[in-house]
C-alpha cells in the first residue's frame, strides 16, 4: 500500500478496515488479486504475444511461485490460488479468442487495465452484490461472444 505524504495527511483524514495490496515488486506483497505464475500455459505466452501495441510493465505479467508466500491471506493455499488463476487465465483467453474484432484494447483475460500495459490485466478480486468492475476477470461480468459471465449484470452501460 502506498504511503500518504505528510503534508496530506494535514488536511485529509482516512482509515481503513482491510488494505488491499496489488503491486507484484513490493517486498513481501500480499497480492490480494489475480496474477499468474510463468510458464504455466502456452496459451498464456501465445496471448502475451499478440499485445503488439503493449509494451509497458511486461514484467508484472507473472508473479514469482513464492509469491506471496506466508503472506497468502487471500486463498487457502499456494496451490489453490495457482488452480484458480490458471483456470480464470484460461478460461479468460478462451473467451477472448472468441471476439472477431476486440476495439477496446485494455481488455484482458484477467480484466481490464491500461492499453499500454504487456499484462493480463488487473485481476481485482473485489465486488458487491450491486456492482462487478471491469478490472475484475472477465468470466465474472463478460456476457458475449457464447459466453455467460458467472455474474449476469443488469445494469452495465445503463
Amino acid at each position: 500500500m502506498q504511503d500518504v505524504s505528510a503534508d496530506t495527511e494535514k488536511y485529509i483524514r482516512y482509515r481503513y478496515i482491510y488494505g488491499i495490496e496489488n503491486n507484484v515488486k513490493t517486498f513481501n506483497a500480499a497480492l490480494n488479486n489475480m496474477v499468474p505464475i510463468d510458464h504455466q500455459l502456452p496459451e498464456a505466452a501465445n496471448y502475451l504475444g499478440t499485445l503488439t501495441e503493449a509494451s509497458l510493465n511486461a514484467d508484472r505479467a507473472y508473479r514469482k511461485p513464492a509469491q506471496p508466500g506466508k503472506y497468502e491471506k487471500l486463498f487457502t493455499s499456494a496451490a489453490n490460488r495457482d488452480r484458480l488463476e490458471t483456470i480464470f487465465l484460461k478460461k479468460g483467453i478462451d473467451i477472448l479468442n472468441r471476439v472477431q474484432v476486440l476495439n477496446v484494447k485494455q481488455l484482458r483475460p484477467l480484466g481490464y487495465t491500461i492499453k499500454s500495459h504487456k499484462t493480463f490485466g488487473l485481476g481485482t478480486l473485489f465486488f458487491t452484490y450491486r456492482n462487478i468492475p471491469n478490472n475484475c476477470p472477465i468470466i465474472f461480468w463478460w456476457g458475449n461472444n457464447n459466453w455467460r459471465p458467472l455474474f449476469v449484470l443488469k445494469n452495465r452501460g445503463k
